[in-house]
């Protein structure tokens, strides 16, 4: 059943990376696109030196450029912050199986131990139950031999 959870955690964990390595792949391309957009902006700034009906066109271009710019570093935060996480889940995962593991391990010990002991104490206590079942027999039997020696004594008498 340990096989089976986790090689299921590792299927997760598997298909959460592959989710990251995309979403990291789609932040490289917005990154680019960034970057692009950035150069877009430069030569914008140039022409509008020579085009002021340009400028406020630039500046709404420039502002759609810095949103983006700054929802993909969000974005890549956000990645690196979640790959963190995950390696700390796995990390704490790994070492609370480990003590649950030990924990298993040492209550076995000692419930094998208890169970000698309890072994033992009830082949202890057997063994006196049957001594004094012996000695009970034999002051039995001398109980009864008395009695029908006191009988014969009474009878002996009376005769």
């Amino acid at each position: 059943m340990l096989g089976s959870s986790s090689s299921m955690s590792e299927m997760a964990f598997d298909y959460l990376y592959t989710g990251q390595e995309r979403e990291c792949s789609d932040l490289t391309s917005r990154l680019d696109s960034t970057e692009i957009l950035k150069n877009l902006s430069q030569t914008s700034k140039m022409l509008a030196s020579t085009n002021k009906r340009g400028i406020g066109e630039i500046s709404i271009c420039h502002e759609g450029e810095r949103f983006h710019h700054f929802r993909a570093e969000k974005n890549l935060k956000a990645t690196k912050d979640n790959a963190s996480l995950h390696q700390k889940n796995w990390s704490l995962s790994a070492d609370n199986r480990k003590v649950v593991d030990n924990y298993q391990a040492e209550l076995s010990e000692q419930i094998s131990s208890l169970f000698n002991m309890v072994a033992s104490c009830l082949s202890q206590q057997n063994s006196h139950l049957q001594g004094i079942n012996k000695l009970s027999q034999s002051r039995l039997e001398a109980h009864n031999k008395a009695v029908l020696e006191m009988k014969k004594k009474v009878r002996a008498s009376r005769d």
